[in-house]
């Protein structure tokens, strides 16, 4: 575990193995947390406290779980990037405060990710390649963008907005892919494309 107090710091965590697990916390801004895990079974969280913040979760292997949470009220501008290679990975992440960025990327298959941004002006982006995989991003507020890319079969991609002006693009190549979006609010638009 590491827990770092100011600004301008670095955490890097590299992991090789089974059933590992990786923990940060930094309170501040500025601050950059990166961890990589290669095995089955390994667990990884960035907690991030305060705005400009850059978290980065590599992972290799199955059953791997990656979890990053990042709030800066209301200045936000935090950076999150998630990315899994395998089986039954699931990657989730939190972000409070405005003109945050997730993107989050999987290959494999049996996969999970999953994406909440509370506050305005934040992006959301997914891809995943393979099959049996699942993608959800939640949002809160205004003039937010949700976009979703699969390839493969038997995928599922779910869009909730909640909230003014916001927007969400779903993209699905091959079949058997299901998808829905909600949008709650005034001046939304959503667009959604499936071809086999």
């Amino acid at each position: 575990m590491v827990n770092q107090i100011g600004r301008y710091n670095d955490a890097n965590q590299d992991q090789f193995g089974a059933y590992n697990y990786a923990i940060i916390n930094q309170m501040g801004r500025a601050n950059r947390a990166t961890q990589v895990q290669f095995g089955t079974g390994n667990m990884a969280g960035a907690d991030q406290y305060a705005y400009k913040n850059r978290s980065f979760q590599f992972q290799v292997g199955s059953d791997n779980y990656a979890d990053s949470y990042q709030t800066g009220l209301g200045s936000g501008i935090n950076h999150n990037f998630q990315f899994q290679f395998g089986s039954g990975n699931m990657a989730m992440n939190n972000q409070v405060g405005d003109h945050n960025l997730n993107v989050s990327g999987q290959a494999g298959w049996a996969n999970y990710t999953e994406t909440y941004q509370y506050g305005s002006g934040n992006m959301a982006f997914t891809g995943q390649l393979g099959w049996l995989n699942g993608a959800g991003t939640y949002q809160d507020g205004i003039g937010n963008l949700a976009g979703t890319l699969q390839a493969g079969i038997y995928n599922t991609a779910t869009t909730d907005q909640t909230g003014y002006y916001n927007s969400s693009l779903t993209l699905q190549f091959g079949f058997g892919n299901w998808s829905t979006v909600t949008q709650v609010g005034t001046g939304n638009g959503g667009f959604v494309l499936q071809t086999n």
